[in-house]
């Protein structure tokens, strides 16, 4: 009986991964994406005001998403990765909008590569880590240059930011490959049970 027992608890962390496993994905936050989309917006009018440009000039503004996320963290630590300043930190001591030219490839149903110039925005507040503000989309053909623009003047590199401005000021997010991904069950969690159930069959646990 008191085996049974033991065996019983020792095996509820198991049970209760694969039951979180097994949870249907969970239902969109709405009003997550209404804030992300609010904070898109408000630094796509800043970045207007900053660079001089109508809202003709660009085709439309796409919020964060995990999408964006992601690729904002590969971007940011690509070699060739450029930033322009959308303001100047020393007079904005809150935050600051930069923007970074981007190649967005993307890969259809029939496995076709597809690329859009688009640009990245991002925002840098101090004592925060440098966040992704969202993809400006440009008119088909970008007839203005905008693309081409920014690609000429952005000339900081992350590590030109961070030794002008300080770590404090631009706390870049480290790159995918140099986080440990967490699983849903910890990987500490099946081993400890691992160890308790070989216990429980008699084998005593190194």
């Amino acid at each position: 009986m008191f085996a049974r027992l033991s065996l019983l608890f020792t095996l509820s962390p198991l049970i209760l991964c694969a039951r979180q496993i097994d949870q249907p994905p969970r239902a969109p936050d709405i009003r997550n994406e209404i804030t992300e989309t609010a904070f898109s917006q408000r630094h796509a009018h800043q970045l207007y005001r900053h660079f001089l440009l109508s809202e003709n000039d660009v085709a439309s503004i796409e919020p964060t998403d995990q999408d964006t996320y992601d690729r904002f963290r590969l971007h940011i630590h690509e070699p060739h990765a450029r930033f322009m300043l959308g303001c100047s930190p020393s007079d904005n001591p809150e935050e600051c909008l930069f923007i970074s030219p981007y190649v967005r490839e993307r890969w259809d149903r029939w496995g076709r590569l597809s690329r859009e110039k688009v640009i990245m925005m991002l925002v840098a507040k101090i004592f925060e880590e440098v966040k992704p503000a969202g993809f400006v989309h440009l008119p088909e053909g970008d007839p203005q240059r905008i693309w081409d623009w920014v690609n000429h003047f952005a000339v900081e590199s992350k590590d030109s930011l961070v030794n002008r401005w300080g770590p404090l000021r631009f706390d870049f997010p480290p790159p995918p490959w140099a986080i440990d991904i967490v699983p849903v069950c910890s990987a500490q969690t099946q081993v400890r049970a691992m160890l308790s159930t070989r216990a429980v069959d008699g084998v005593a646990p190194k």
